[in-house]
């Protein structure tokens, strides 16, 4: 899978729908505009996971489920 919703990504990183779009507009995770909905790259959200680390051990739960 190349690219994540917003939706997606909240699931993965256990936050609200709003905290990942938060994320977006202050340009910390990059993500795409298409039409009304964002997607987020498998790549960018690899380097905001290495950026913005929370705790290890929660990043490498979710990059184990994204195989990077």
């Amino acid at each position: 899978k190349e690219f994540f919703s917003v939706q997606e990504v909240a699931k993965l990183l256990d936050i609200s729908h709003s905290g990942v779009l938060y994320h977006i507009r202050s340009r910390k995770l990059k993500a795409q505009q298409v039409g009304k909905i964002y997607i987020i790259s498998k790549e960018d959200f690899g380097d905001f996971l290495i950026k913005h680390r929370e705790s290890k051990k929660k990043i490498k739960s979710v990059q184990t489920k994204l195989d990077l």
